[in-house]
């Protein structure tokens, strides 16, 4: 380095020899450039970065080591940069690309700061290779692009949501659009544009529920009403997990929003088809107990005619052994009795067909309503009905035979 760097030094050797060991310390490249744009000393890290010795640079132009594509950008930044007298941060210029001793070229920052001297004014340069760094930000928006491609071809709205009490979201995928009509640049541009359109009569429960993750640090996983921008109603299930640095605090919350109108609807016609089918066994129930005490009066009369035959058969047996010496009365009772069994047995099977068609079509309806129901409960319920109607008809039988 020349000793009029060092004017100003009280001893130059000393100072010269301070600032190469300072130079020496700097994990970056350092190059010291005159007024002129001259190289006038290097760091062995420029060596190493550049691929030159010190003593080969010095004297060179800095645009030695500068792509030959950046030199022209270079002059002019320098230029402009020499009267004013300031240090220039890391980054603060555009795109610039050095240029190796073997023609590769790679993405540099440079800090540039004045150091006025005796002799003239020399520019202190830190030179920093970001190769590794624009390789990883290339990386990372590659990795950015593949997950926003991911998160905007599923059939939902994901969502990332400050811990602000819900007042600001931080990301929302443009499925919102197809959701709720309004853009994505719409309901991230207006903060409360989300909470407007939150039915009102979720508002209070949405609170709570939000208000119990950010406390405790679960996750979210709800049911609510958004008003579309057409004011029709969507139903939303959301659910979202809490994201955390690596020391465990709570960043953002990250979820996923999935409409479920069509299944709300389904489930209220669900509700109202199963409100219509239990009132329709109430009424079939109903109908069940009215031919079911319709049924007992039979069996009463039936019980009444059959004790009526008894006493008569008794009288007839008593009539016999009073008139059993006498032929043309026995004859005569004995066509009685006959009529009597005719009638009789004419009677039985009138009734059987009565009692028992009401009972086959009840067993045989019992069956269609089986086949057509499918809850749990009415198909109980037409069992009950099944199990009691063959009981009762075993009995009828039992009582007809």
């Amino acid at each position: 380095m020349s000793s009029a760097l060092l004017a100003s030094a009280p001893t130059v050797h000393s100072a010269e020899q301070q600032f190469l060991a300072l130079a020496a310390a700097v994990s970056d490249a350092l190059v010291v450039v005159t007024s002129a744009g001259l190289i006038e000393q290097i760091n062995p890290q420029a060596e190493k970065m550049f691929g030159y010795r010190a003593e080969e640079l010095v004297g060179l132009p800095i645009e030695t080591l500068i792509s030959e594509r950046c030199r022209l950008k270079h002059g002019e930044w320098r230029d402009a940069f020499l009267p004013l007298l300031s240090t220039r941060p890391l980054g603060e210029v555009g795109d610039l690309h050095g240029r190796r001793r073997n023609g590769e070229e790679f993405p540099i920052e440079t800090n540039l700061s004045p150091m006025p001297t005796e002799s003239g004014m020399f520019e202190i340069c830190l030179v920093r290779d970001i190769s590794d760094r624009r390789r990883h930000e290339a990386q990372l928006r590659k990795a950015e692009a593949r997950y926003r491609t991911l998160l905007e071809k599923i059939p939902a709205v994901t969502f990332m949501a400050s811990l602000d009490g819900g007042v600001n979201e931080m990301y929302v995928s443009p499925q919102i659009e197809t959701m709720l009509g309004f853009s994505q640049a719409e309901w991230l541009g207006d903060p409360v544009l989300w909470y407007r359109q939150l039915h009102p009569e979720d508002r209070e429960r949405w609170h709570t529920e939000f208000a119990r993750t950010c406390a405790a640090g679960e996750s979210f996983r709800s049911q609510y009403r958004f008003i579309a921008r057409d004011g029709h109603v969507v139903w939303v299930h959301g659910e979202a997990t809490m994201v955390r640095d690596t020391d465990g605090t709570p960043l953002f919350l990250q979820g996923m929003a999935f409409d479920i109108s069509e299944r709300k609807a389904a489930e209220q016609v669900m509700l109202e088809s199963q409100a219509e089918l239990e009132r329709r066994v109430q009424d079939r129930t109903a109908e069940l107990g009215l031919l079911n005490n319709e049924l007992q009066n039979e069996i009463m009369e039936r019980r009444k005619a059959e004790e009526q035959r008894v006493r008569y058969v008794r009288e007839l047996e008593s009539a016999s052994a009073r008139i059993e010496e006498q032929s043309r009365a026995v004859h005569a009772a004995r066509e009685r009795a006959e009529v009597a069994n005719r009638a009789k047995s004419e009677f039985l099977a009138n009734m059987s067909h009565e009692i028992r068609t009401p009972m086959t079509a009840i067993l045989g309806y019992a069956d269609i309503l089986k086949d057509a129901l499918s809850d749990e409960t009415c198909l109980g319920a037409i069992d009950t009905i099944r199990r009691n109607g063959n009981h009762l008809l075993s009995i009828i039988n039992d009582i007809l035979d």
